[in-house]
């Protein structure tokens, strides 16, 4: 079984510099599974999370890259929402509340139609050193905005019979980031750990 993961930079990795983020931990988790139980269990994670990513730029690129790399059942993983939830100076965020909510359905639906589908929430921020943020200084990450986008997020997940996972109680933002938004790799275990669970849970790993 393949499950294929869609993000932004924290699910493609950065700044954890021992492991290559969460996602990748997952991948070895997988291949430790797989090879631990002689191929019965034959998993393989998909890292197709791309730095700067949002809900709307995943747009140009979903359906191909869906297509392709699920021909048969597989499970899909979104973890979507920072981007799209920084808000410039007048208060417009980059993807609007509404628009988000209607691209992540569609999206929704056409994984469903291959298998199980899992929505992982916004990632803990750090407001202080958001506003602006440092290397976007025309924008900011606002917590009011994030707690917004993660409530749909989890709204999604239970109209849709997805699985949701929380991670707004994962880390503490002040600690375990390297920005305020980016996790450390200590911040990237946490975050690994919790969706291990929800697949252990499931059965697929």
């Amino acid at each position: 079984m393949r499950i294929l993961v869609f993000g932004d930079s924290i699910t493609q990795g950065f700044h954890d510099l021992e492991r290559g983020g969460w996602c990748n931990r997952l991948a070895i988790q997988a291949m430790n599974v797989s090879v631990e139980s002689d191929w019965e269990t034959d998993v393989s994670v998909l890292n197709l999370g791309i730095g700067g990513d949002s809900l709307d730029r995943l747009h140009e690129r979903f359906e191909t890259e869906f297509r392709r790399r699920c021909s048969d059942i597989c499970v899909t993983i979104f973890a979507f929402g920072i981007n799209d939830s920084m808000s410039d100076t007048e208060g417009n965020c980059r993807v609007e509340l509404t628009a988000f909510e209607k691209l992540y359905s569609e999206y929704i639906a056409l994984a469903q139609s291959k298998g199980k589908v899992i929505l992982v929430g916004l990632v803990p921020i750090d407001e202080v050193q958001l506003n602006p943020i440092p290397w976007f200084q025309t924008h900011s990450c606002l917590q009011s905005n994030r707690d917004a986008f993660n409530a749909v997020v989890e709204r999604i997940a239970t109209e849709s019979g997805c699985s949701y996972v929380s991670l707004s109680d994962v880390y503490d933002a002040s600690t375990h980031t390297i920005d305020g938004i980016h996790p450390n790799a200590v911040g990237h275990q946490l975050i690994f750990e919790r969706v291990k669970e929800t697949l252990e849970a499931a059965g697929i790993l």
